[in-house]
């Protein structure tokens, strides 16, 4: 029996001692193949990437080098352009300069025309005032001197029906006196007033009347006459 199992166990033994020596030469001649057939593959996997690369660099370098040359064309155009705007960007100063210049005198013009008007408006009502005034200046005078007449000349030697007419027409003349006083007095404050008005047009233009003659009158007194 003992016999038996010996023999069986190394039948065993054998069988597995074989079956290891199958199996590692199997694994051999399995690497063998896979390391032969990878460089077959590599070499043209390594061939085709290094020709896609050449196509990129090739394809990709041209147009860089296209879009270079049409930039700097491109810059050289806008080069040129500014050389030939400039002259014309300073025309244009120089004429937009020339249009404020026109128009701050256009406007100084105005300015001063507007002036002009104001004032004359003004001095119009104001000489129609003088001329109001000047019928009661006047009336106002001559009874002065009539009253002077009658104090120095008419009652010295004048009967008593002379001298008490002489004092009626003295009383009666001082009456219309203070009336005439009265307008006189109204329409001084009406010129006054007017004269008030043209000494603030003055001041908002930063001139005093004096000042406004010394400057602006021969030029306003020709633009007055032609009106």
């Amino acid at each position: 029996m003992e016999k038996k199992f010996l023999v069986f166990s190394c039948l065993v033994f054998l069988a597995s001692v074989v079956y290891f020596i199958y199996t590692s030469y199997r694994l051999n001649i399995a690497n063998e193949n896979q390391q032969d057939v990878t460089p077959e593959l590599e070499a043209p996997l390594i061939a085709a990437w290094v020709a896609d690369s050449a196509f990129q660099e090739e394809s990709i370098s041209e147009p860089i080098g296209g879009e270079i040359e049409e930039f700097e064309s491109v810059s050289e155009s806008m080069k040129l352009e500014d050389a030939e705007l400039t002259p014309k960007v300073i025309s244009d100063i120089g004429s937009l300069d020339e249009m404020e210049a026109k128009t701050s005198q256009e406007q100084n013009s105005q300015e001063l025309e507007t002036l002009f008007t104001d004032l004359k408006q003004l001095y119009d009502q104001r000489e129609i005032i003088y001329r109001e005034t000047a019928p009661f200046s006047t009336k106002l005078r001559k009874l002065k001197y009539r009253q002077i007449e009658i104090g120095l000349y008419d009652l010295v030697g004048a009967g008593s029906e002379e001298t008490k007419r002489l004092h009626e027409e003295f009383h009666r003349s001082q009456g219309e006196m203070q009336e005439l006083r009265t307008a006189i007095a109204s329409l001084d404050e009406e010129r006054l007033q007017i004269e008030k008005e043209v000494e603030e047009i003055m001041s908002e233009h930063g001139m005093t009347v004096a000042g406004f003659y010394d400057r602006y009158g021969q030029k306003y007194e020709s633009w007055k006459s032609g009106q």
